[in-house]
């Protein structure tokens, strides 16, 4: 490989590890900002961009008091099936129940319950269906989550530099064809390019899965048995 053939296959490798870093980088800051599927509604307008804040809207079947009697009861049951991820509630009435995460936030939990603070607002729409807003707190997950990934974005930039050096000067420089060859091995930046979308995975997953579990757990609270 003559000298002029490593520099171009040097600076090519380079370019997309750049790109691909430029990715990670606007999906890191886009951590916290309002999800494009989130919905319309919002109990407050001032949430509407509050950072790491879900909200939506799901219905149930029963009167006012009834809906929020088999609501809490759910949240209570779906303690009893998570393994360290327990919800106390702060707040309870015919229109309006608060709960609060009282252990820590991502050990042994499922992605659906990353979020530390929901607020259900309850509102009638007929004489057997009331409809409920939900509002999710997912900011301490979301903190974590882009800590993370700007630090091993960090890292990357410097592995990136000390690579780029070596091979600039050590290796394109060579007398020696085979050792020029050696440029290939810039491609081992991938190495530090990848674990900065491990974060931004957890938190996306983590943020669906919030909701879906939430909008579950409104779906079948008409089905829990109140006691006699």
């Amino acid at each position: 490989m003559s000298i002029e053939n490593a520099w171009v296959v040097f600076a090519a490798i380079m370019t997309v590890g750049g790109l691909v870093w430029l990715v990670a980088l606007a999906l890191t800051l886009r951590i916290g900002k309002p999800s494009r599927d989130q919905r319309d509604f919002e109990p407050d307008p001032s949430y509407a961009d509050e950072f790491a804040i879900e909200s939506g809207t799901a219905r149930m079947a029963g009167d006012g008091r009834t809906a929020a009697r088999r609501l809490v009861r759910a949240i209570l049951q779906s303690n009893q099936k998570l393994y360290g991820a327990m919800y106390k509630i702060v707040e309870r009435g015919d229109s309006r129940i608060a709960i609060e995460k009282v252990d820590p936030l991502v050990c042994n939990q499922l992605p659906g319950t990353y979020f530390s603070h929901a607020e259900f607002d309850l509102r009638v729409v007929s004489y057997q269906e009331v409809e409920v807003h939900y509002r999710l707190d997912l900011q301490r997950i979301a903190r974590l989550m882009r800590r993370i990934s700007l630090l091993l974005l960090a890292l990357a930039v410097v592995v990136m530099l000390v690579i780029g050096v070596l091979i600039g000067l050590l290796v394109i420089p060579s007398e020696q064809p085979a050792i020029r060859w050696q440029v290939v091995q810039t491609v081992q930046i991938v190495h530090v390019l990848w674990p900065p979308f491990l974060p931004i995975g957890i938190y996306t997953f983590g943020r669906r899965s919030a909701k879906m579990w939430v909008e579950n757990l409104i779906a079948t609270a008409e089905f829990v048995d109140e006691p006699e």
